[in-house]
């Protein structure tokens, strides 16, 4: 009794953990079809108790062979439902790796069988053949218990029949077919438009830290030998390839940091990586897409394997000029090399190494001289052969691609008579395409002149003398969100800025409309003549007012703002998020909060640089109060007692504050202008920051050192309704407070 109670236990935890998964929920999360779902502690009970046959599933969510097999093992377990000395169970890898560490597990999916005879010591494992169905599955079960003498008493001979009999509330399935209608769904995206392309760039980042963090360590807690060689060899040919030349210079760091040791203990290596992945940023493109896996949603996949074989396209066509490229073949060989250590799908790995024998490379190898052809259309068919396999589309389809394939009106396969495949090759090419390795997607203008720009905002705004400067956000492409509350920030901040020259706000309003939104539009402009645009993507517009650099005059037609330019900068903005972030307290209050000073990015700057990397906000603090006033970026919030608490006086008021202020009297939430204090962190319900690219977003941690002892505390916080409440009242009310300001 106390083994079984002990499983329902383990069963309910592995359910509550596994909804937080990233890339895909698990495979078995309820009882529903008599799937036990085990984390470590189940497991550690599941070894334990010999009074029953344990057969155990060991997989991954991102594995589509796991995905496929899972309706077979629900239809097992429901087989054996009636049966208490035959359990079926399975365990997700992806959060339970040092359960899968130790039983040795080195692809998925692996099954086991346990305690059959009960004093056998060493679990059977299933061999592929035996995955096919339901059928198999339970033949070679039975196979192995009558060995040894043991019996289920189980009819064999009608599965569907004994199931139907003890069985009538089991739905099996649903996994496998809602992948199936998400797959669907993505097909239906522009493969290339600018977006997706750097969408799929985004994946490949995530594909490849997900294997630095993940993929070295299947099955080990120790790099060595042929594993840590094939590691090595995998960096070395991202590091080469990979898009972007600021990425491949991180990767290289990668690749060096790596080889100052033949042999990486796994904690060794986390703490590597990590300091590793905080130093990435300075080259990389976009300044996160190396930061941890985890903390990262897909941008276009939905999967770990999706974002693989993005990797692997995105590597075969690429044309990098320079003494240490990689020839194609070269390419293709690190790909092989990759599959056969790290990717952890059993079946996939077999398939491919048994598809790609070394010989091919010397095949391959003939073609180098020719470019990536060869190379980028052996991965195109390996990747349709799988797509076959799991029942999915080829790609690209025909509507998307007309020019790939002859019009017969026959289904799509590979044959080569029916393809066009230089059209496939330059289809992958253009979808690939690197932008002429530009390192942003940025545009900018003065005085209402488009002027050249390839740095971000901060750099851009650090790059021009220290003045006023707002930061808002468009909405629908066309509208900016609460566009007057920019313009009297601006306003406002020149004239608190400039007190020497005793500035009328009437005046200075009077010259700085006009002329900011002439550069608003010649910034827009240049943005879009420069780059396609997705008709979701949003935008984010920094508007500097300083003096002018130089001899050079501003362009005012009065006497106000005559020795005054106005900058703007114009960049993709990033998607809304919704999952909670961590905060930090650790630094202190703004000098001058009464103006938005371009001087307080140098200052947040260096906070920055000092912030864990993966900390989403530092939280400003007066330390003779204890009273948590701001982010450095943000406006922050604590719910307190039901009622939202935030700081009134000593602070830059932004323009999502005052949204989140007036959604809370909308929806009778009582607001204390009254800042939260350390001193009651233990009181709070949750906490929050806004601000113009994040909106509203909820805190799942907060750290800080307690002044007294000088000790690093946590206080973490659940999901709250207030804080449901807010978000979803603040997103939904942005359209009608924005104003329509590019045609």
């Amino acid at each position: 009794m106390a083994v079984k109670t002990l499983l329902l236990a383990a069963a309910m935890a592995a359910v509550a953990s596994a909804r937080q998964a990233r890339d895909n929920s698990p495979l078995f999360t309820t009882e529903q079809c008599q799937v036990r779902t085990l984390n470590s502690e189940g497991h550690a009970a599941m070894l334990k108790d010999t009074s029953a046959v344990w057969l155990v599933d060991y997989y991954a969510p991102w594995c589509p062979h796991c995905r496929q097999f899972a309706p077979a093992w629900e239809k097992a377990a429901a087989f054996y439902a009636d049966k208490a000395n035959v359990n079926i169970a399975a365990v997700d890898c992806t959060q339970n790796s040092q359960v899968c560490n130790s039983e040795g597990i080195l692809g998925y999916p692996t099954i086991k069988l346990y305690h059959v005879p009960p004093e056998g010591k060493e679990p059977a494992k299933m061999p592929p053949q035996s995955r096919k169905n339901t059928n198999t599955v339970i033949a070679w079960v039975e196979e192995q218990m009558e060995a040894h003498g043991m019996k289920t008493s189980a009819d064999a001979g009608d599965i569907d029949a004994h199931i139907e009999k003890i069985n009538t509330d089991c739905e099996m399935g649903s996994t496998t077919k809602t992948a199936a209608k998400a797959k669907t769904a993505e097909q239906t995206l522009d493969d290339q438009s600018l977006v997706m392309k750097y969408k799929r760039l985004h994946d490949a980042g995530i594909a490849a830290v997900s294997t630095f963090e993940n993929g070295f360590y299947v099955g080990t807690t120790v790099l060595e030998g042929e594993r840590y060689d094939a590691a090595v060899t995998w960096v070395e040919a991202l590091a080469v390839s990979f898009p972007i030349q600021g990425n491949r210079e991180a990767l290289d760091s990668l690749a060096v940091a790596i080889k100052k040791q033949i042999k990486w203990p796994q904690s060794e290596w986390n703490a590597m990586l990590t300091e590793w992945k905080k130093n990435a940023t300075a080259t990389s493109f976009p300044a996160n897409l190396f930061e941890s896996s985890e903390k990262k949603n897909w941008a276009y996949c939905t999967t770990y394997t999706c974002g693989v074989w993005t990797l692997f396209h995105t590597l075969s066509v690429s044309e990098i000029k320079s003494e240490a490229a990689l020839k194609p073949s070269e390419i293709m060989a690190a790909i092989r090399l990759f599959v056969k250590y790290f990717f952890s799908c059993e079946e996939c790995q077999r398939h491919f190494m048994m598809a790609n024998p070394e010989s091919l490379l010397e095949k391959l190898a003939e073609s180098d001289a020719e470019g990536p052809r060869a190379v980028a259309s052996w991965i195109w068919k390996m990747h349709n052969k799988v797509n076959k396999v799991l029942k999915y589309s080829q790609w690209p389809t025909r509507e998307s691609c007309p020019q790939c394939y002859v019009d017969d009106g026959e289904p799509l396969d590979l044959n080569p008579a029916r393809l066009h495949e230089q059209e496939i090759l330059a289809y992958w090419c253009a979808m690939a395409a690197r932008q002429a390795e530009k390192k942003l997607l940025v545009a900018a203008a003065k005085n209402g002149l488009a002027i050249p720009c390839d740095s971000d905002a901060t750099a851009f705004l650090l790059a021009h003398p220290r003045g006023a400067y707002t930061a808002a956000r468009t909405v629908q492409q066309t509208k900016i969100f609460d566009y007057e509350a920019h313009i009297r920030r601006l306003v406002d901040s020149t004239v608190a800025m400039q007190t020497d020259k005793q500035l009328v706000p009437s005046a200075v309003e009077k010259e700085l409309r006009p002329r900011t939104e002439a550069t608003l539009q010649a910034a827009m402009t240049a943005f879009k003549a420069q780059f396609e645009v997705h008709k979701d993507q949003e935008y984010k517009i920094n508007v500097l007012v300083c003096p002018s650099e130089g001899d050079t005059a501003g362009q005012g037609d009065g006497q106000v703002l005559a020795d005054t330019d106005v900058f703007c900068h114009v960049g993709f903005l990033p998607p809304l998020r919704s999952e909670m972030v961590k905060l930090e307290v650790a630094g202190l209050p703004r000098h001058n909060a009464a103006a938005k000073d371009s001087a307080w990015v140098r200052e947040r700057k260096a906070i920055y640089d000092r912030m864990a990397p993966d900390m989403e906000e530092v939280i400003l603090m007066d330390p003779a109060t204890r009273q948590l006033l701001e982010g450095s970026q943000t406006n922050f919030y604590a719910i307190q007692d039901g009622a939202v608490y935030t700081a009134e006086d000593g602070i830059l008021k932004g323009t999502v504050r005052s949204l989140v202020l007036e959604v809370c009297a909308e929806n009778g939430i009582p607001v204390k202008l009254s800042p939260p204090t350390l001193d009651d962190v233990e009181k709070w319900q949750g906490c929050f920051i806004s601000s113009t690219s994040r909106l509203v977003l909820g805190a799942k941690s907060l750290e800080y050192e307690y002044p007294e002892t000088k000790k690093f505390m946590t206080r973490t916080f659940p999901p709250h309704p207030i804080l449901d409440q807010i978000t979803t009242s603040v997103r939904t009310s942005v359209i009608g407070k924005s104003s329509e300001v590019f045609k």
